[in-house]
């Protein structure tokens, strides 16, 4: 049972507190460089797979750009794509693309996305006909 008395007798001895301390701290997310092994150095560039084709251009893309956020399964699909179209020239366009213009096209760096199917007119099919 509850002595309501008891309760209006008492008064409390701590302090309540209302206000919450204020914390500010900021945090800033960075990609860290890729996991991505070196396989196209094993290979020579006539035998280059998707794989290696991908290594070495996420390894240039990193040299000249920094890391950025990767997505394996886009990769995997776009590099395969990219192997697929061009067959042995896919590993010289993309030299061409990191070691002739210094990882930039058309006053653009050159990222990922650059080698997907859609980008061909503007992109691989110029640099096939140059080589």
């Amino acid at each position: 049972m509850i002595d309501f008395d008891l309760l209006e007798r008492t008064t409390p001895t701590a302090s309540v507190v209302t206000e919450a301390p204020v914390v500010t701290a900021t945090a800033t997310a960075r990609p860290l460089p890729s996991a991505t092994g070196t396989t196209d150095l094993a290979v020579d560039e006539g035998a280059w797979g998707w794989e290696q084709l991908r290594d070495y251009v996420v390894r240039k893309i990193e040299d000249a750009h920094g890391p950025f956020p990767r997505d394996f399964k886009k990769e995997h699909a776009i590099f395969k794509s990219f192997a697929a179209r061009w067959g042995e020239k896919a590993a010289s366009i993309a030299k061409y693309a990191f070691e002739v213009n210094g990882g930039y096209w058309r006053n653009a760096p050159i990222g990922v996305n650059r080698f997907t199917k859609g980008c061909d007119p503007y992109f691989a099919q110029i640099i096939a006909e140059r080589l």
